[in-house]
């Protein structure tokens, strides 16, 4: 501020601010002061200065920081003020005279006054009451000189009023107490009001209470908790989930059943909560909400809501929910009720449970008070703020109005009768009517009132009691109370109570229509409802009951109704027991509810499943047979051509080669439709488990388009490989979605024409399911095609089994229209997704989508492809000194012995054969042969059972065993190893693999004992 600053301080304030700006500095707080500039004219300007002070790293002080405001009008207000409270004074003694008038005149209205006003000493000596005090209590003023207000004060209430007393005697407010007085004659007076504390020379010396008489209040406060509890009683009975939120989706309450649902142990812990922090999934808390909101906003119900709830066992329910606005009685939405019902048995029977409705409720706000006066003409002439708070207005604009401007017209009679009696009694009331509101709606209110005469003029004071809350409470019990019968009546639900004292059974309407029992031949006892059970239930169902009396377990029970027209129903009762004090049960109430439809339908199930589980098991015999049945000569026929081909027999002609050829391509084209039949049926079924392992992209295509490469190259198709760098490892079975891949590159090159083009396109997708959730990576692959293309209304029939575009006798394309199916059931076993967009004349792009291994994972480079491994004509040798193995055959058809025998003896083998499998073990005994290959379906003894039979006998256990079967699933292969057998081979058999299998096995350490 500079030296400027310090020179313009006024003289006689110099001294002042500089030791203020000492002391702040040292006690390092603010600076705050009033003092006084000198300005240039001999003008002074007051100014209130405030400053901080600004410290370097090491505390010393740097510079200040503040602001001056000029207060120079203030200070002569101030001024002028001084002067008005000197002319004042003088008019104190005017004033006093009227004043005492005055005290006279509120004497007279506090002996009056309704309302109970009381001095009381420190000490609790009475001092001062009121008329409406000692009328109340029932006290005189000679009993008054001996009483102390501690002996008014209810026992139970004394602690909680003496510390009140301390805190006013320690200077704090006391405003809303609640308390209890004993009357003379015994009985509990309930109050509220307000205390303050008369203060002499600094010395609490008494207090000072006002009172207003509430038992009525506090009577009704409990009628209405005790209807409350009883509602959330029936709540509680309820097999039904209730719940209500307000307008942000937060619960304001629930029933016992969601409650245990969300694994609280109370209805009461959820309040506050929302779906996100309750059992359900990220995802269904998500709908759960959006559903809340849609109904709050548009105000429209959403019923019938079928969704799925994760429980808080863990256990994931169907449910059937309906939502419905709630609103308070200007029908605006406050919120949104629920009910709904665990329709797991419904969704598995397909049978639907009884919808039902429900009812809301709404929390009472307390009412205020309010005081006003007014004369014979109904001019106001005084109001407190409670009373202008309860009409909308402040106390100055109430104050304009007349009593007849917030009064209603209609109360014109009543008005006129509560005057007549405050002028014949000298007071008026208790009544009820309203008063209008400043935006024009009625407020009900509670009227008292007293004639008064002040200064010769007739005054009528008035307590205005709002009751606004009270009505709206009624309102909305009846409410209540019609939206639970309206709920009950929706579901069908029959309501009953039992008083065990009196043995008085009570039944609504619906349980006489679920009995078939008519209210003239109901006696209203226990009787009736044993008397209606089904006999075989009967024992059960009265023990499951007086259970449920002793406490030991809850009554939740399935009985059997026999009807007196002899029909039979199944009900499902629920109930709940009421207990006194010492927990013995005095009644309870409950529900019961036809589950008939329901038994039926679960009873038809059952039926079903056990039809469909047959039906299934023929299917997969038939299958097995068939694969048996079809594979056996397709063994004997691919083996054979193999066989002549490698001329085990002799030379053939190149006619002959191509005859032969024709022959193996024919089998084979058999063997590829049994194996899409059975890789169909197994995927139908749901018997297929995925062998999932990290599968490298590059590698896994190369195979592929390996086995279409010479047809291309037959129809001079160009292929054209797009795959994109960096590409993540596939998450997949790579034998299945090999498959997969060759299906479709087949397809491509057998309908695209000669000199076509065939791409195999590959690149990274990644997909956002959830907002939440991270993104997970798909390969997206595309084979595409310059083909024939398909029409749109054909691409629907496309992906299903044994269906062709082409299915005329004539057709050009041959096919057992199981490819596709089987590419889309495969796709989809790995949770990914086929789709397809053609066009006629054009071509097509078929394009997968598979999950992908993360990218942060290490993938895998191959750099070259694996070479086959190629075996020269015959690389089976043994030396002269070496015995010729002896193979063991176990196999009953001839053509396969044929052909396995004249192929492997020309590799320098010595054969034994066996037609079962009792032939098999009895010749491993007797001739102990090198190696043994085993057919699985033999009649006598299957091959299965005879490999066990041979690993149990010391001298064979280490013999190699190749099993032969024409099952072909990979479970068939592991029944094999587990049996006992060193290899597996399904047929049809290549000749030359069994050849390398027997080499390979011989070559290893055999224990020949």
């Amino acid at each position: 501020m500079g030296g400027g600053w310090a020179q313009a301080l006024h003289p006689e304030d110099r001294d002042k601010v500089a030791d203020e700006w000492y002391r702040s500095t040292q006690a390092n707080r603010p600076f705050h002061l009033e003092y006084r500039f000198l300005r240039s004219d001999s003008t002074i300007t007051w100014v209130f200065g405030q400053s901080n002070a600004e410290f370097d790293g090491d505390g010393r002080v740097t510079g200040y920081i503040g602001t001056i405001t000029d207060i120079s009008d203030r200070k002569k207000s101030e001024a002028d003020i001084l002067k008005l409270n000197q002319t004042l004074e003088a008019r104190v003694a005017i004033r006093t005279q009227e004043l005492l008038e005055r005290e006279s005149q509120l004497r007279d209205f506090f002996d009056n006054a309704t309302d109970l006003i009381q001095s009381v000493a420190p000490d609790g000596k009475i001092l001062l009451v009121n008329q409406a005090w000692k009328r109340t209590l029932g006290y005189d003023d000679r009993e008054l000189e001996h009483l102390s207000i501690f002996q008014i004060i209810h026992p139970d209430d004394l602690p909680h009023c003496q510390t009140a007393m301390n805190n006013l005697f320690d200077g704090n407010q006391c405003f809303g107490l609640e308390t209890r007085f004993l009357a003379k004659d015994g009985r509990v007076i309930n109050v509220e009001g307000n205390v303050n504390c008369q203060w002499e020379n600094g010395k609490a010396i008494a207090t000072r209470g006002i009172f207003r008489d509430v038992t009525e209040r506090k009577k009704a406060d409990k009628a209405l908790h005790e209807s409350q509890m009883f509602l959330q009683t029936v709540l509680n009975t309820f097999p039904l989930f209730v719940f209500w939120k307000d307008c942000q989706s937060v619960y304001l309450g629930c029933n016992q059943n969601f409650a245990n649902s969300a694994g609280f142990a109370s209805s009461s812990e959820i309040i506050g909560k929302t779906d996100f922090d309750l059992p359900w999934s990220q995802i269904e808390a998500k709908k759960f909400i959006d559903d809340d909101l849609q109904v709050i906003d548009s105000g429209i119900p959403k019923l019938n809501i079928i969704e799925t709830q994760c429980k808080a066992d863990g256990e994931v329910v169907w449910v059937e929910t309906n939502k419905v606005p709630l609103r308070n009685l200007q029908d605006e939405v406050i919120g949104v009720l629920g009910i709904y019902q665990d329709i797991t048995d419904r969704k598995l029977a397909e049978q639907a449970l009884a919808e039902s409705e429900a009812f809301n409720r709404q929390l009472i706000e307390e009412f205020p008070i309010g005081l006003a006066s007014c004369d014979t003409d109904g001019k106001l002439i005084y109001v407190n703020k409670a009373f202008a708070v309860i009409l909308g207005y402040s106390v100055e604009e109430i104050l304009q109005l007349s009593y007849w401007d917030i009064t209603p017209p209609k109360y014109a009679d009543l008005e006129a009768e509560q005057l007549q009696k405050i002028y014949k009694e000298g007071r008026y009331g208790p009544y009820e009517k309203e008063y209008i509101h400043r935006d024009g709606h009625l407020v009900p209110v509670i009227l008292n009132g007293l004639l008064i005469y002040q200064k010769g003029e007739i005054l009528i004071w008035s307590s205005i009691q709002d009751i606004s809350c009270l009505k709206l409470a009624e309102a909305e019990l009846q409410s209540m109370s019609y939206r639970l019968e309206l709920a009950i009546k929706s579901a069908q639900i029959g309501i009953w109570e039992w008083d065990l004292s009196s043995d008085r059974l009570i039944w609504d309407a619906r349980m006489h229509e679920l009995y078939g029992v008519s209210t003239s031949d109901f006696s209203g006892s226990f009787r009736d409802w044993a008397d209606s059970l089904y006999p075989d239930d009967l024992e059960a169902s009265i023990a499951r009951i007086q259970q449920a009396v002793r406490g030991e377990r809850d009554f939740d029970l399935e009985f059997r109704l026999l009807r007196k027209d002899g029909s039979i129903r199944h009900i499902q009762a629920y109930a709940l027991a009421q207990r006194d004090e010492q927990g013995q049960t005095q009644r309870m109430i409950g529900i019961n509810y036809d589950i008939s439809d329901r038994k039926q339908a679960e009873e038809l199930l059952v039926k079903t499943n056990e039809e469909l589980s047959r039906a299934t098991r023929l299917k997969d015999e038939f299958l097995a047979n068939m694969s048996h049945e079809l594979r056996t000569p397709l063994n004997a026929i691919l083996g054979m051509s193999e066989s002549l081909q490698d001329e085990i027999f002799g030379k053939i002609n190149s006619e002959q080669t191509r005859a032969v050829q024709l022959i193996e391509r024919s089998g084979i084209h058999l063997l590829e439709l049994i194996n899409d039949i059975l890789d169909v049926s197994k995927i139908e079924s749901g018997q297929v488990t995925l062998d999932i392992s990290p599968c490298n992209v590059a590698s896994l295509f190369h195979a592929s388009l390996a086995f279409i490469k010479q047809q291309a190259l037959r129809k001079s198709i160009q292929i054209e490989i797009q795959m994109s760098p960096h590409l993540p490892n596939l998450l997949v079975d790579e034998r299945r979605i090999r498959q997969v891949l060759i299906n479709l590159l087949n397809n491509a090159v057998k309908f695209t024409p000669d000199g076509g083009s065939l791409t195999l396109e590959v690149k990274r997708k990644d997909k956002i399911n959830d907002p939440q959730e991270s993104p997970q990576s798909f390969l997206q692959i595309s084979v595409i095609d310059t083909g024939i293309g398909i029409s749109p209304e054909n691409i629907k029939k496309l992906f299903q089994p044994f269906i062709q575009i082409d299915s005329a006798l004539n057709r050009q394309y041959q096919g057992t229209g199981l490819g596709l199916a089987l590419v889309k059931r495969v796709v989809e076993l790995h949770g990914g997704t086929v789709s397809l967009s053609s066009e006629l004349g054009v071509g097509s792009r078929f394009t997968i989508e598979l999950p992908c291994v993360d990218e942060n994972r290490d993938l895998i480079e191959l750099n070259s492809l694996p070479t086959s491994t190629k075996f020269a004509q015959n690389p089976f040798s043994f030396s002269e000194s070496d015995p010729i193995p002896l193979i063991l055959l176990a196999e009953d058809n001839e053509a396969n012995i044929m052909t396995m025998v004249s192929y492997l003896s020309t590799k320098g083998y010595r054969f034994i054969t066996a037609h079962n499998g009792e032939e098999a073990i009895a010749l491993a005994q007797s001739e102990k042969p090198n190696l043994i290959i085993m057919d699985i379906q033999m009649p006598v003894m299957d091959g299965l059972e005879a490999i066990q039979q041979i690993r149990q006998i010391p001298s064979l256990m280490n013999i190699p065993i190749v099993a032969l079967t024409a099952l072909a699933m990979p479970e068939d292969r592991d029944r094999c190893i587990a049996a006992g057998a060193t290899e597996y081979i399904h047929k049809p058999v290549k000749l030359k693999q069994l050849a390398a299998t027997i080499h390979q096995l011989l070559e290893q350490p055999v224990d020949r004992q």
